[in-house]
């Protein structure tokens, strides 16, 4: 079945509306806003079980279960979560769990791992035996509290506070702020003695007489509808979520040439479940749309350029220009592009900086080009402290998109040039390159162009892995120079000084 728009009209969802106007009542419509992005994905309404630990000393994990049997002395032992944020759960979610058994344990939220002890979980119940407390970071919050193992316990971060429940009772609430990055973090107390010795505490234990505890089912799932930019309109019936000018389905990834920030063109034409057909969307969505600091549509009185790391390495990248800096982006991924505005433009030259951290593959990358209008130039990479042209073959330009390629088989490779200061040659010594002793230098070669337009092509020495120019350098002035090596170029120049 399909629906032609004949309006837009937004309101909160119920079960009277049609929000977008397009036939389809908000409590059956996938898409409340034709936008291109499901409700359920724009909201992050969903539930999933806590399965990833790290950290783990001396104790263990099965799915979304931890188990403790025995570990050192005292409060060092401990299994945490990844951080919440990895799950794409930002704001608004809850954490639940069940205890099966518990001596001395605290199982709680974490913002900076900083410690295993009790002291150092943030926020946490505090277990012993069938009773809890409340603690944060060691300071004891309320009074004793006693539990059955049937009874659900909760953790709720929503609206700036942390919640915390037993079954269906608050027990204890913290003012925390918006935005932390919380992770699971838990301690448990190890202690002396056991199945072959005095025992020193009472507790729980196990058929072989090991004192133990189990916590068990733990999930996470979205409380409420998220509302990114905190203007009282939720995410799925939001068209510009974060609040940065620029609406979802740009950010999204998808086409808007109309501009009215639903997919496509036109009033839209939509399937009796709500969502736009023949247009794309739904599919493969960029998380821009939920980042103020990224905006990927210009102002129309401004110009800038995308920058595309999809083909870098998987790391984190920073973008810096004279009047921003975006940082902790990510590069490798399929959407990793972003759009830098440069402002108005006078006529001036504006240098952008790219910083690549290293990552398992690759160490640190360091570009630059110059833009100008809508023109791009000067694109360099830092090699040795020297700024040397990046060879073509690393990068391509596409209308206002750069995008650089540095994987696989086009990694640029390491070399070194015996320069004083990366600049200068010393006559007294040969002009020596060195590459990488894992790079092939079959059928490389090293081409040096004099201030005078004099070519001189240097083939692989036989001594190092690299170049030696033998020949004297006479004229002043400044060197070209052309390295071939495996079907790549790159580029630099180099200066002769006259004495005195």
């Amino acid at each position: 079945m399909i629906f032609f728009v004949t309006c837009h009209s937004f309101a909160q969802n119920n079960s009277r509306v049609d929000s977008d106007g397009d036939g389809v009542m908000d409590r059956k419509d996938l898409d409340d806003d034709n936008d291109g992005i499901l409700d359920t994905i724009e909201n992050n309404k969903r539930k999933e079980n806590l399965t990833r630990w790290k950290n783990r000393i001396n104790v263990k994990s099965s799915f979304n279960n931890i188990i403790f049997r025995s570990g050192g002395s005292d409060w060092c032992n401990t299994i945490n979560s990844i951080p919440f944020s990895k799950l794409d759960f930002n704001n608004s979610y809850k954490v639940t769990f069940n205890v099966r058994g518990s001596n001395d344990a605290i199982i709680g939220f974490g913002i900076e791992e900083n410690g295993i002890s009790y002291e150092d979980v943030d926020y946490g119940f505090l277990f012993k035996n069938n009773t809890f407390k409340i603690f944060s970071n060691g300071v004891e919050k309320t009074e004793i509290h006693y539990f059955k193992k049937k009874d659900l316990f909760k953790i709720v971060y929503n609206n700036r506070k942390l919640k915390f429940f037993q079954n269906k009772i608050l027990i204890k609430s913290f003012d925390v702020g918006p935005d932390l990055d919380f992770y699971l973090d838990t301690s448990f107390r190890g202690f002396k003695g056991g199945r072959h010795g005095k025992r020193h505490h009472s507790g729980y234990y196990n058929n072989r007489g090991n004192r133990i505890s189990i916590f068990s089912n733990f999930t996470i799932s979205s409380v409420a509808n998220l509302d990114t930019d905190n203007d009282g309109i939720i995410n799925s019936l939001d068209l510009d979520s974060d609040g940065d000018n620029c609406n979802d389905v740009i950010e999204a990834g998808y086409s808007d040439e109309d501009k009215d920030g639903v997919l496509g063109t036109g009033l839209p034409i939509v399937d009796s479940r709500g969502r736009v057909t023949g247009k794309g969307g739904y599919t493969s969505i960029e998380n821009d749309y939920l980042n103020p600091l990224i905006k990927v549509c210009p102002d129309e009185n401004e110009y800038g350029i995308y920058i595309n790391t999809t083909n870098l390495p998987d790391t984190i990248y920073d973008i810096i220009t004279s009047d921003l800096t975006l940082s902790n982006l990510i590069s490798g991924k399929q959407n990793s592009e972003s759009f830098i505005a440069l402002g108005v433009d006078d006529g001036i030259d504006k240098t952008v900086f790219i910083k690549v951290n290293p990552s398992e593959k690759a160490s640190e990358l360091n570009l630059r080009f110059v833009v100008n209008g809508g023109e791009v130039s000067n694109i360099e990479v830092l090699s040795n402290g020297v700024w040397l042209v990046l060879s073509d073959d690393f990068y391509f330009l596409e209308n206002s998109k750069i995008s650089f390629m540095n994987e696989g088989s086009t990694a640029i490779p390491q070399f070194t040039i015996n320069l004083i200061n990366g600049v200068q040659y010393d006559s007294s010594v040969p002009l020596t390159v060195s590459v990488n002793e894992n790079i092939d230098l079959l059928g490389a070669t090293l081409e040096i162009i004099s201030p005078t337009n004099v070519n001189l092509v240097v083939q692989p020495s036989s001594t190092i892995n690299g170049f030696v120019v033998d020949n004297m350098l006479t004229e002043f002035g400044s060197y070209n120079f052309v390295l071939r090596i495996q079907g790549k170029l790159f580029k630099g120049h180099f200066l002769v000084k006259e004495p005195g």
